[in-house]
């Protein structure tokens, strides 16, 4: 369809599409086909919009879709003057991965989607030409070469010439896409040609492209000329577009692009074609696109290991590490021959001399897909060398000869190192001899042999025994017998096999390394100690102690404490006693309870403040010795006697509970005197009184061990025991029928204030001939209780039944006339627990039903008095036993 424009200035609001912000635009361009005049003052063109999305992810977050429809600006002389809202996508195709190297196993895995918009414009012929562009946010966030790249746009624009100059012009087109993947480290060709059906002169190169809009105005109109380059990163540039090696470049005649990728990566590209005509710019085509580089894995690679070896002399194995082929040609490099080849896939080769040579390999010679390596290796003399050395010698009798031996050149030179601490500490001859060390242990030799460039090195150990050097150190916590003396080697030696005597200097022994001796014999003991190495240098060496160990006896510290005292006057007597001269001295402590809480006598006497069991301690100090000694002693608090009476007035004939108080530390004996003759020995006894008044009460108690005591109590009035009432009443009956559950009781007490019968059916009565009826079947205990004025009660208790009867009795007449006597219809029963009954006339027909004994009938049906007559009744129930009856009958209405 075509839509005609006329050149106005329109003043308008650019209002933006509602579209997603996705980093998926990956490239496009615009080119435009001249239709022809349109009348005597426009010109008519097809304008082709192609753009390229990412289509690896599915559309989504971060993952656009093509605009539909996509807004097209087209400006003259920087003023818009046409807006096209409704650009449809017209079609859209995944463009194919175009790599057909038949020598790749493994392609990029990449996917480009190219979206293509057409449309039609009407221009008014003008002389300043037009510029037509579409722009978007965003690009794909992975490019590698743009400075966040999510955050550039791209605009798409190219130039319709002036009419003035140009009558009608169609614009250069690409003939192919570039690959949509690239391999890494493989050369690449692509012809980026175009066509011109005006037959204009085209010119190639790359050059920028374009940012666009920002992710906040997503899918708005292209803002005018002029546009900005994208912003590079780490280097790139339009010219510099992505790593390669050999770089980039096209043919600016030809549109030929060449390179080898180095790195893999995203990496935008843009190739500018421009039309001359008779030496005149027309327009410019910009494609904006993307290089994908990865890595594809080749069919054949072939691969020699690196020299890891320079010295090994002139016959060296080469180690292939090719993969895809198991057919092989290399070639060592000899100049000047033919021979040096192998089909082997790891061969050997002996060289003629020494040198520096190229290896070549081929990895599956001949074929389509073969594949050449080629390495540098070095090739020297053998250099191998090594040296005699004893590995262990004493180090007071230590002489070393050393030469060197093995595998080397004449020209070779030698570096001996034998330490600092030997008689020769450095040497460069061949042989060296009487080399000795003054002092043992673990001492390095080393050779370092030089033969051009190729050093050898070589390093042994010499172990040098030393002599035994007896010595030891003895502790003891203190000379007062038992004294332990803790005794620990310390002497010097490497030996494995060490033999060891120890002398106590009191006649004994020890074979033991670290041994602990113990002294209980007062004196002055010297002790000594001989090692013996067994191994390595045999030796023996002696030590004898600097000072003697002096055990002096110590003293022995006793006392008595006694037997356990009362409290009331205690007193202890405390003398020391033991094994101890008179030169000895004394420390007591008794404690803060204590008469004297310390003492330094030898003898004491103390005595305590309150109960208890109190530490006494005694030490006994002599010549720096010192014995110590804890005993106990302990103060027993005096029996007391005390009781109470739980009770102490009571109602004949009730028990009186009486409790001991008393105290002791031993047990205790018990006399009670209950003042009505009776006795006790019970520590706590209960005790009833076989007639009223007041009684005495009296308490001995006796111990007989610890404090020993015979203490006494006696309470006056201790026990009051007054006279009870008596209660009583007669029965009509013991038990009686529901029908007639009438009972009298008569009252036969006394010597009461107060008196009251409970019935057991919750009626109280205070008369002394009660008459009274139950309602209702079940045992009632019928309670009598009487008071005196001493508040002494007594109870009688009897127990009535009331037991349940079966009768049921229907009436055969009634008279509802409202007179109140016989008005209502209702049965006579008495131990009925189910019931129902149903009335019907003279034509069996139900017109009055209750499941109630106390709901009958009146007479009315549905509130209308019903006729005289014989009606008929059925009543179905159960009996208190379950039992199941039916009653029927009539009965005569009569009003």
């Amino acid at each position: 369809m075509k839509k005609l424009y006329y050149l106005f200035l329109f003043t308008f609001i650019l209002s933006p599409f509602l579209k997603l912000k996705a980093g998926h635009i990956i490239g496009g361009e615009i080119m435009y086909n001249c239709i022809g005049p349109s009348g005597s003052a426009f010109t008519e063109y097809e304008v082709i919009i192609k753009v390229y999305r990412d289509c690896e992810f599915p559309v989504g977050t971060n993952r656009a879709d093509f605009d539909d429809p996509l807004r097209l600006a087209v400006y003259d002389n920087n003023t818009l003057i046409l807006e096209q809202e409704d650009l449809s996508l017209i079609s859209r195709d995944t463009i194919p991965l175009a790599i057909s190297d038949p020598c790749l196993v493994t392609l990029p895995t990449v996917c480009v989607e190219e979206g293509i918009y057409r449309t039609t414009l009407t221009l008014r012929n003008n002389s300043s030409g037009y510029t037509v562009s579409y722009a978007r946010c965003c690009r794909s966030p992975i490019l590698d070469n743009l400075s966040q790249p999510g955050t550039q746009g791209i605009t798409l624009t190219t130039q319709i010439p002036s009419s003035n100059s140009i009558i009608c012009n169609n614009s250069p087109q690409f003939i192919d896409f570039p690959p949509v993947g690239v391999c890494a480290n493989r050369p690449f060709v692509f012809d980026h040609s175009a066509i011109d059906i005006d037959g204009d002169s085209l010119v190639y190169e790359f050059c920028s492209p374009f940012s666009g809009l920002s992710n906040t105005n997503v899918a708005d109109y292209s803002p005018p000329p002029p546009y900005f380059n994208v912003a590079y990163v780490n280097g790139f540039n339009a010219q510099n577009p992505l790593p390669a090696n050999p770089t980039f470049k096209i043919d600016s005649a030809t549109g030929l692009i060449t390179g080898t990728p180095t790195q893999i990566g995203n990496y935008v590209v843009g190739v500018c074609v421009t039309e001359y005509r008779n030496g005149i710019i027309l327009s410019t085509v910009k494609r904006d696109f993307t290089i994908n580089t990865a890595p594809c894995d080749p069919l054949i690679i072939s691969a020699v290991q690196s020299q890891t070896a320079a010295c090994d002399g002139l016959t060296i194995t080469f180690n292939n590490l090719s993969s895809g082929s198991n057919r092989f040609h290399w070639d060592f490099g000899v100049p000047g021959i033919l021979s040096d080849t192998s089909n082997l896939t790891s061969p050997t080769f002996t060289y003629p001399d020494t040198g520096t040579y190229n290896i070549t390999l081929i990895a599956g010679p001949g074929a389509l897909c073969d594949d050449t390596s080629i390495v540098t290796y070095k090739v020297y003399g053998s250099l191998a060398v090594d040296f005699d050395l004893d590995p262990f010698q004493c180090t007071d009798t230590n002489n070393i000869d050393v030469a060197v031996k093995g595998v080397f050149e004449n020209y070779a030179t030698f570096n001996w190192d034998f330490g600092s601490s030997a008689s020769i500490q450095s040497s460069t001859s061949q042989t060296v001899n009487n080399i000795s060390y003054n002092s043992s242990g673990l001492k390095n030799i080393k050779l370092i042999t030089t033969q051009g460039k190729c050093v050898d090195s070589v390093e042994k150990t010499i172990d040098l025994g030393g002599n035994a050097i007896a010595n030891f150190g003895a502790s003891a916590i203190n000379n007062c017998t038992p004294v332990n003396v803790i005794l620990t080697d310390s002497s010097i030696t490497d030996a494995v096999n060490v033999g060891y005597l120890w002398d106590f200097g009191d006649g004994t022994t020890s074979t033991l390394k670290n041994p602990t001796k113990q002294y209980t014999t007062p004196g002055s003991y010297s002790i000594s100690l001989r090692i013996d190495q067994k191994d390595r240098c045999i030796d023996t060496s002696f030590k004898i102690a600097l000072q003697p160990i002096d055990v002096v006896p110590k003293p022995e510290a006793y006392f008595i404490v006694g037997d356990p005292q009362c409290f009331n006057g205690n007193k202890f007597n405390f003398a020391a006693t033991g094994n101890f001269n008179s030169q000895a001295t004394f420390s007591w402590q008794f404690g803060d309870r204590s008469s004297i809480s310390q003492s330094n006598s030898q003898s004491n006497t103390i005595s305590y403040d309150t109960t208890g069991r109190f530490p006494v301690q005694l030490i006994v100090e002599e010549s720096g010795c010192a014995d110590s000694l804890e005993l106990y002693a302990e103060v027993y608090p005096n029996p007391t006697i005390d009781f109470v009476v739980l009770d102490d007035t009571i109602c004949f004939p009730d028990q009186v509970q009486f409790i001991d108080q008393s105290t002791a530390v031993s047990d205790i004996s018990y006399l009670w005197f209950f003042g009505n003759g009776d006795t006790s020995s019970l520590p706590s006894p209960i005790v009833q009184y076989d007639t009223t008044g007041i009684f005495n009460v009296f308490l001995q108690i006796r111990t007989s061990e610890k404090c020993i005591d015979t203490l006494y109590k006696s309470l006056d009035s201790a026990v009051v025991v007054f006279p009870r009432p008596n209660s009583g009443f007669i029965s009509s009956d013991t038990s009686r029928s529901i029908k007639d559950a009438q009972f009298e009781f008569i009252d036969t007490s006394s010597s009461w204030t107060k008196r009251y019968l409970s019935l057991g059916d919750g009626f109280v009565s205070y008369d002394s001939i009660v008459n009274h009826r139950y309602s209702d079947v079940g045992f009632y205990p019928v309670t009598q209780i009487v008071q005196n004025q001493f508040s002494c009660s007594d109870t009688t208790i009897k127990l009535i039944e009331v037991y349940d009867v079966f009768e049921f009795v229907f009436p055969n007449i009634f008279t509802p006339n409202g007179d109140g006597i016989n008005d209502m219809l209702r049965p006579i029963a008495c131990g009925v627990i189910d019931y129902k009954v149903s009335i019907l006339n003279r034509w069996g027909l139900t017109i009055f039903t209750s499941n109630a004994l106390e709901l009958g009938w009146d007479g009315r049906v549905d509130g209308q008095k019903s006729d005289s007559g014989t009606y008929f009744y059925i009543a179905e129930l159960k009996d208190f036993t379950g039992k199941s009856h039916v009653f029927k009958g009539t009965v005569s209405l009569y009003r």
